[in-house]
């Protein structure tokens, strides 16, 4: 996992925030990214 410090580790992980809840149930769900179940 990048350093919080890293430039990049905004970015990689606003991304990664939404590829983890896809992948947990293998569809692209963007109500779950915004927080909503």
């Amino acid at each position: 996992m990048p350093s919080p410090n890293d430039p990049q580790s905004s970015d990689s992980m606003a991304r990664k925030s939404v590829q983890l809840r896809c992948s947990k149930d293998g569809s692209i769900d963007y109500s779950n990214s915004l927080g909503i179940d």
